[in-house]
């Protein structure tokens, strides 16, 4: 773990860096969010490395020793405000799911999400085994608006949760 942390913080570190930005709690690019305290230097204590979309999580995490001190909540608050504002404009599913070690799911739960269902892809059902991964899904808009058909998201949506749902 602490190989990992020493590697992904220089490396999130270096993206901010390159773009010349000062640290503060919550920062940004394309692909990366970064949570800093100016206080303990200048890597990141919290991270989430997103999908080419901007919105879906490949992996997140907070330091070991500066757990339950707001980083990760402020980078899942944020993720779920893009999400709900890209629901709102049909650029992003209705709903939120992401991937929630089994040691996360009382975190996860706290901020409204749910152990959801549905069809995994392969890759993700081996993961589910080697992990324990528990699928969670967080209802974004109460009234979302009808799917067009030619959403991004909607053909991995129907397969995961079938026709009905989508």
């Amino acid at each position: 773990a602490v190989r990992f942390w020493d590697t992904a913080a220089s490396s999130i570190q270096a993206v901010f860096e390159e773009r010349g930005e000062e640290t503060n709690v919550l920062k940004q690019n394309e692909r990366v969010l970064g949570a800093f305290c100016d206080a303990l230097g200048p890597a990141p204590v919290a991270f989430a490395v997103l999908k080419s979309d901007g919105l879906v999580v490949d992996a997140m995490g907070v330091r070991q020793g500066l757990r339950r001190l707001g980083f990760g909540r402020a980078l899942a608050l944020e993720l779920v405000r893009r999400a709900k504002r890209a629901a709102a404009e049909l650029a992003g599913p209705p709903e939120y799911v992401i991937d929630a070690l089994p040691s996360s799911v009382p975190f996860w739960e706290t901020l409204g999400f749910k152990p959801c269902g549905g069809k995994d892809s392969p890759t993700t059902r081996v993961m589910r085994r080697l992990c324990g991964d528990v699928a969670m899904a967080v209802d974004l808009l109460e009234d979302p608006p009808e799917p067009r058909g030619d959403e991004w998201w909607l053909p991995a949506r129907r397969k995961r949760f079938g026709d009905a749902e989508a």
